[in-house]
């Protein structure tokens, strides 16, 4: 019995978590704030 998640789960939470961070890290760029309005 296999155990975890498929490669296609891998994958594409790999890839959203990229998406994820850059999104992150462009936003404080622009703004200085982690969550804009909130800190």
């Amino acid at each position: 019995m296999k155990f975890g998640f498929t490669e296609e789960a891998e994958l594409l939470n790999s890839r959203l978590a990229m998406l994820g961070f850059i999104i992150a890290v462009g936003t404080y760029a622009t703004t200085g704030q982690i969550i804009p309005g909130v800190w």
